[in-house]
């Protein structure tokens, strides 16, 4: 059952009344003040705690750890999936995996990715799946890697497209690697197991799980305990006097000071709090097991004067676990915390699929180069990319991997032998197939150029297509003739008529 935060505070203001009647009104007044005092130590605490815990990765994550391009060929058997990070990134270790789904997010499969290294590909980590099915595909990755003496994470999640509350576990993605039995001075319901994270259009949604117990609150002298999440933005300025968090929590008591909700905390790069309050107790919260499931909206964060720019360079935010406690006498303990990550509130979807084009084939004879642009509607990038010449295979590079905007490929050739070339442009978007002919002289020209002009009349058509035939099928005729070996595999036969049509076609 969702219990909301505003029945939750009621209750707490009436346990506070009915123990009241038993107090004195100055005694009460005292609990009250006493209250917010140990609220402003408690916050004071928290603050110093996720401040030591985060600067130094937001640091890291800003200014080196970065990624760019994730793109993925058309929904098909052959699935592959491709992510590029930065060289930082690539000094620390990572690791990196892809989360599918073909049914609309309901199931999820999951594969890890190995690092090409080829030339073009230096950074790129590539995932293949070969037994995708459906013409749905929904993807996030997630990625981890070296951070004093961690593994940190930076993840993509599922989107919660219908805002439910709470979102079922296949909704969510972990942003935490955790280890069981680290929690210190407390029980195992203050041991954090995993740190899960989710988002929808305008809200974010976290998933905290611990050992096992629930989650108590706390008696009413206490102690009380907090769980949540600690949210910054990663593109701070950590060179200012201030530095911003903010935390959502789950808590109650505090004599009505502690209760669940977003928590500003401002304070100075080294550690000491300036201010602390609530600034928003309009927040989503229910207990399961042992699950913490909590959700707010993103503007009651990212619309606060001193978040900074919205949306940032991530779409996302710096996120780590917490469970502490205070207790009557103002001790406060910060009992778990997970490992700093990065949460990019975003995914990638696709339904069917639309043709490539590739245009624009040429061949620098200075440079011996050839080229071909290729772009695709749903910034597919190609599974096949390849220029087929007398049974060879010649993979091309891109100049970049922008998908979404047009990509010249090409191939250079090493120390080629003089002739006439006739060679096909091939790519795959996994989904579809598109090539295209080009014909070139490396060295003297060649009386017969363009490849397929059997009547030497400067241009290949039908005349010498029916030419072509006639000679192949005349028992008399010699075929000796090198204009004739249009695919130059050294014989004349019908393979040079399906070239010379295939050319006709491209030019057409």
């Amino acid at each position: 059952m969702i219990r909301m935060n505003r029945k939750f505070i009621i209750n707490n203001y009436l346990l506070v009344i009915l123990m009241g009647f038993s107090l004195s009104s100055v005694a009460f007044c005292q609990l009250e003040e006493q209250g917010k005092e140990i609220f402003n130590r408690f916050s004071a605490y928290l603050y110093s705690s996720i401040a030591n815990r985060t600067a130094e990765f937001n640091r890291v994550t800003r200014d080196e750890v970065l990624f760019h391009h994730l793109y993925n060929t058309a929904p098909s058997p052959a699935l592959r999936f491709n992510i590029d990070f930065n060289d930082s990134l690539m000094a620390l270790n990572p690791l990196a995996s892809v989360y599918y789904s073909n049914n609309q997010q309901e199931i999820w499969n999951s594969q890890t990715c190995s690092q090409l290294g080829t030339m073009g590909y230096e950074n790129t980590w590539q995932c293949d799946v070969t037994t995708f099915s459906g013409a749905y595909l929904n993807w996030y990755f997630q990625a981890s890697y070296d951070f004093e003496n961690e593994r940190a994470v930076i993840t993509q999640s599922p989107a919660n497209l219908n805002n439910s509350f709470p979102p079922s576990d296949g909704l969510f993605a972990s942003i935490a690697i955790e280890d069981q039995g680290d929690q210190e001075n407390g029980e195992s319901f203050l041991d954090i197991t995993d740190l899960r994270v989710s988002y929808s259009e305008d809200r974010v949604f976290i998933q905290l799980l611990t050992v096992d117990g629930g989650f108590p609150v706390g008696e009413f002298f206490g102690p009380w305990f907090l769980y949540g999440a600690g949210f910054l933005n990663p593109e701070q300025d950590l060179n200012s006097d201030e530095l911003i968090i903010y935390a959502l929590g789950y808590g109650n008591g505090a004599f009505g000071n502690l209760y669940p909700g977003v928590m500003k905390l401002i304070g100075t790069p080294d550690g000491e709090i300036i201010s602390a309050d609530y600034i928003s107790n309009d927040i989503e919260f229910v207990t399961s097991g042992n699950s913490l499931y909590l959700s707010t909206a993103i503007a009651t964060i990212v619309d606060d004067p001193d978040f900074g720019n919205w949306s940032n360079e991530f779409n996302g935010f710096t996120v780590m676990g917490l469970t502490a406690s205070a207790d009557i006498d103002q001790n406060m303990l910060f009992h778990d915390a997970t490992e700093a990550g990065i949460f990019l509130m975003d995914s990638q979807y696709q339904a069917g699929n639309n043709q490539m084009d590739i245009s624009d084939v040429y061949f620098d004879d200075v440079d011996q180069v050839l080229h071909v642009n290729y772009s695709d509607p749903e910034a597919n990038l190609p599974f096949d990319h390849y220029i087929s010449h007398q049974g060879e295979i010649w993979e091309m590079i891109p100049s970049s991997h922008d998908y979404e905007s047009v990509v010249e490929y090409s191939y250079a050739l090493i120390d080629p032998e003089d002739g006439a070339y006739n060679v096909v442009f091939q790519f795959s978007d996994g989904n579809s197939d598109d090539e295209i002919n080009l014909s070139f002289v490396i060295g003297d020209p060649s009386e017969c150029l363009p490849a397929g002009d059997v009547d030497e009349n400067g241009a290949v058509d039908v005349l010498d297509v029916v030419l072509l035939v006639s000679l192949i099928l005349c028992d008399e005729c010699t075929l000796d003739d090198p204009c004739l070996d249009v695919n130059l595999d050294d014989s004349v036969d019908v393979l040079d008529v399906v070239l010379m049509v295939s050319i006709i076609l491209t030019d057409s």
